[in-house]
């Protein structure tokens, strides 16, 4: 007697496990680059756009008339401040504040990751600044440390503090973004 074995060639359940394990640990490594780069470019958009906002505002000093950074309302920073919409939380949470007393200005901007980055123009550079919940402001925004809790813009002291804020539809962001 002859036993004939049949072989017929399939993947045994071993095999079907390591590759299934093997492609888990590759879609969760591009994930977390994925997700890192995404942050690093969050990040180096809101420094752009404070490096042009602040040549911008150093401009509008020199060409002005009574040599002063802008006041801080809508239109008096509607055509200088442009940023980039996707690089911000623009629900609920403060993302931009800008502070102006007669010679000097701040502007602090907080990505979509929490993170805040400053120009003080009495330093002259931009600094990494923490995660900010909306309260810890320096230099000539010291005195606008209490920011509302409504939606949209908030003037404090007669145009030197301004705060943008989105609503949940983003519609304050209008004139803003680009």
């Amino acid at each position: 007697m002859h036993k004939y074995y049949r072989y017929t060639s399939a993947f045994t359940i071993v095999e079907l496990l390591i590759v299934i394990v093997v492609i888990a640990v590759l879609a969760a490594i591009s994930i977390v680059a994925y997700s890192g780069i995404q942050r690093n470019a969050y990040e180096s958009a809101v420094q752009a756009d404070l490096r042009n906002v602040v040549e911008k505002t150093k401009q509008h000093i020199v060409f002005s008339d009574n040599e002063q950074p802008p006041e801080a309302t809508q239109a008096g920073l509607e055509s200088i401040v442009q940023f980039s919409k996707s690089a911000y939380n623009t629900r609920d949470t403060i993302s931009v504040v800008y502070c102006r007393d007669s010679e000097r200005f701040t502007y602090i901007a907080s990505s979509r990751n929490g993170q805040t980055w400053v120009y003080n123009s009495w330093e002259g550079n931009i600094k990494q600044g923490g995660n900010w919940g909306g309260s810890s402001l320096s230099g000539s925004c010291q005195n606008a440390a209490t920011v509302g809790t409504g939606n949209g813009y908030y003037g404090v002291d007669g145009g030197t503090f301004i705060a943008l804020k989105g609503d949940g539809s983003s519609s304050d962001w209008l004139s803003w973004i680009r």
